[in-house]
């Protein structure tokens, strides 16, 4: 019983020794390893949040299921269902004006914003031209300032216009029945249209340079809308 027990202690004291001559022997490392790790943690910490991942939008209002859609002035075939709103398909006059203008509290006071909704095509006509977009930079009526639309058609897919005029730039796109996240951006004299957090269309033109009215057209076509918001950029 003493053999084993002083088998155990000198076990003991030979894992001391040990650990003793591998922290005498590698504690310049061991030290450098400690800053190393406290140099990280506070880089981190003090850099953290300001990169770009983190970087949050400076919204300038926000509906959808947030606010139940407050303050908006519904017509030309649209309406409210629970948190959505929806365009029953029904307007086919579309004459570049929106067929519904954000709320007040939703038009922009800079020159230089984002317009996003995210949108979900029901059905499309197959007897007309249908399509739906976000408007920009528009006056209201009877200003002649038609502003910029970023929208998307049944034949063309997506595209950059003259308000109610001919596209300045298009490109082929097929939402499908998904939602889809369309965010119209002014820069300057820059408009870009994105879909889904990717770029699609971009165009430099020096018509409307003003702040201007924001808001959303629909002709012929059956959409849901779950969310919109402007972002002062």
């Amino acid at each position: 019983m003493d053999d084993r027990k002083n088998r155990f202690v000198e076990r003991g004291k030979k894992g001391y020794l040990a650990l003793q001559h591998f922290s005498r022997h590698y504690r310049w490392q061991l030290m450098a390893a400690v800053f190393v790790i406290f140099l990280i943690g506070f880089a981190y910490h003090t850099f953290a949040p300001s990169l770009p991942g983190q970087v949050t939008e400076d919204v300038l209002c926000q509906s959808g299921s947030n606010d139940n859609w407050r303050g908006w002035h519904l017509g030309n075939g649209w309406k409210q269902l629970n948190n959505l709103l929806l365009n029953d398909g029904t307007n086919g006059d579309y004459n570049g004006r929106p067929t519904l203008v954000a709320p007040a509290r939703c038009q922009p006071k800079t020159t230089d914003y984002a317009v996003e909704a995210t949108i979900q095509v029901v059905s499309t006509s197959r007897n007309s031209y249908s399509g739906f977009g976000l408007n920009v930079r528009g006056l209201p009526s009877p200003s002649t300032q038609t502003g910029y639309s970023t929208y998307i058609d049944s034949s063309s897919g997506a595209n950059i216009a003259i308000a109610g005029g001919d596209a300045i730039n298009t490109t082929s796109f097929n939402p499908g029945t998904s939602f889809h996240t369309y965010r119209a951006e002014v820069r300057g004299n820059t408009i870009n249209f994105l879909i889904d957090g990717k770029s699609v269309l971009n165009v430099v033109d020096n018509r409307f340079i003003s702040a201007g009215e924001v808001g959303l057209w629909c002709a012929n076509m059956q959409i849901e809308m779950s969310s919109f918001k402007v972002v002062k950029l």
